[in-house]
């Protein structure tokens, strides 16, 4: 009877563990680049960034399915958030890498909800390249991936010309 207690016990703090609520990201930065973006944007109904022990999240709840161009345009207004040296400094270096020392550097998943019903249709994922680190004209999420399926291996998004 005790193994099955210990083995319950187990289980519970590897499913406790595995479950960890994502905490929201409030900098002067991010709250700026929340408010711009819902201000210009009429069909983003709700935006939150967030992030859990391996990422952080750009989550776009929008009123209704948009334009591949309105797509576009948030995902390069994403990419130069995450990009920006004060974003770096204050976000990964002084909130995330402070929580998850030993984790190592966040991917970024920037998430679309098209039809408000709480499942992500689409994602663009990013991971950090350390061969950019120090590299003043390169950003370390230079590749970025695009899912329609959300367990679907990504495709490369094209660099912007």
């Amino acid at each position: 009877m005790r193994r099955y207690q210990g083995l319950v016990i187990v289980f519970l703090v590897l499913v406790v563990a595995g479950c960890t609520s994502a905490s929201k990201i409030s900098t002067d930065q991010v709250k700026a680049f929340i408010t711009d973006v819902k201000k210009s944007k009429t069909f983003v109904k709700n935006l939150d960034v967030q992030y859990r022990p391996t990422d952080i999240e750009i989550i776009y709840t929008l009123h209704n399915n948009i334009e591949k161009a309105d797509q576009m345009d948030l995902l390069n207004r994403s990419k130069q958030l995450v990009n920006s040296k004060s974003f770096d400094q204050e976000v990964i270096q002084g909130i995330y890498l402070n929580k998850y020392k030993s984790d190592g550097y966040p991917d970024i998943a920037i998430l679309f909800d098209s039809n408000d019903d709480g499942e992500y249709d689409y994602k663009y994922t990013s991971i950090y390249d350390t061969s950019e680190l120090n590299v003043a004209d390169e950003s370390s999420y230079a590749e970025w991936y695009y899912h329609k399926d959300m367990s679907a291996m990504g495709e490369l998004v094209p660099l912007e010309e």
